[in-house]
């Protein structure tokens, strides 16, 4: 017998399968992965942004707004409080990915967290807008507003104003209940 150096077709075709199983695997598990890093990333910085409503409203003593599209989180001061926004009142503007909606998922929740105030249904009356008032303490409008990833079916954030202090929080549904983060 011959000493042979090598790898038969047959052994290279078994090769070329296995890496291209285990690569397809993977990058299914790959873009998973992703898409609940950029819902989680879009939510943490909306989050960060509302929880800081009233001190923005104290700094520029002016009522603030937040508007919401399917893909953006808008805020602004109005600061000459002639109460419509104004191009140089804009202060910041959230971009979401491609993959991030401003809505609930949709094999998402059918019920909103239990801490959040005066809204009965999922709508969350922030779904439009959000207005802090420059007030002593500066006063919200009630509401949540929903995020959710157009490549994930389930996994739901919710940030809304919670009882019984009023404060900004942050929830997750990942398919059976409310997680409070």
């Amino acid at each position: 017998m011959k000493n042979r150096k090598g790898f038969t077709l047959v052994e290279a075709v078994a090769a070329i399968a296995t890496v291209t199983l285990l690569t397809a695997i993977g990058y299914g598990k790959y873009q998973k992965f992703m898409a609940a890093n950029e819902l989680r990333q879009t939510a943490t910085n909306v989050y960060l942004e509302l929880r800081n409503l009233h001190q923005i409203a104290r700094q520029y003593d002016a009522k603030v707004f937040v508007k919401f599209t399917t893909n953006s989180c808008t805020i602004y001061a109005d600061t000459n409080d002639n109460g419509s926004i104004d191009a140089n009142e804009l202060l910041k503007t959230i971009t979401a990915p491609s993959s991030v909606t401003f809505a609930v998922a949709a094999d998402g929740p059918t019920t909103k967290p239990s801490e959040i105030n005066s809204i009965s249904d999922m709508t969350g009356n922030w779904g439009a807008q959000i207005t802090v008032n420059n007030d002593a303490v500066s006063t919200t409008n009630d509401g949540a507003v929903y995020m959710s990833s157009k490549r994930m079916s389930v996994t739901t954030y919710c940030i809304g104003q919670a009882s019984p202090m009023l404060t900004v929080k942050e929830y997750k549904w990942e398919g059976s209940k409310w997680s409070n983060l």
